[in-house]
């Protein structure tokens, strides 16, 4: 309602303003484009560094960025469900399963900072195969996608395999709540 309250040479005179520097903001854009082009004309990347990278190289990628990660997924998700499965046994009077299952992802994250330098010298040792690829190859999409997909197969395989404390019992509150209570009676 402001601006409509004003007088009308007043609107006027602040919107012929406005428009002069929209007008002088998009000139000034425009001859930083020029200029960004005129300076990639004079400097023109080789062809050979913007061609997609053979997908052997691309599978490197994706076997690169995917080893790591089934270690942080496994790590993660065992972890958390140790964690989770503990505290819901320790705590269930005073917290939900889903607050147990909160602060065993915490101390999992916790525990997973300290582990990942670790992880990584373990898949560096490996002998994983690393891609040979220039900076401009890593940039294209097909690169990030290999980067990406590989990423999260590994998370995925780790993730899975992570939950094998599940196959011994892990994660039935009741019977541990029972275990806890019987220790407990035994002191």
């Amino acid at each position: 309602h402001f601006f409509a309250a004003l007088p009308s040479d007043v609107k006027f005179k602040a919107l012929k303003l406005w428009q002069e520097e929209r007008v002088a903001r998009f000139a000034a854009l425009e001859a930083e484009a020029a200029k960004a082009e005129a300076a990639a004309a004079e400097h023109p990347i080789d062809e050979h560094l913007k061609q997609r990278p053979p997908n052997r190289e691309l599978m490197k990628l994706f076997v690169a960025n995917g080893v790591p990660m089934i270690g942080f997924g496994f790590a993660d998700n065992f972890l958390m469900i140790t964690f989770g499965n503990v505290i819901d046994s320790t705590f269930s009077l005073y917290v939900s399963t889903m607050a147990a299952a909160g602060l065993g992802n915490l101390c999992s994250n916790m525990v997973g900072l300290g582990l990942a330098d670790w992880i990584e010298s373990v898949a560096g040792r490996l002998g994983v195969p690393v891609p040979n690829l220039t900076a401009e190859q890593r940039s294209l999409f097909v690169s990030r996608a290999a980067t990406l997909g590989g990423t999260c197969w590994g998370v995925t395989c780790g993730c899975l395999l992570g939950m094998v404390p599940l196959l011994f019992g892990f994660g039935d509150a009741e019977e541990n709540a029972v275990l806890v209570e019987a220790i407990h009676h035994k002191e």
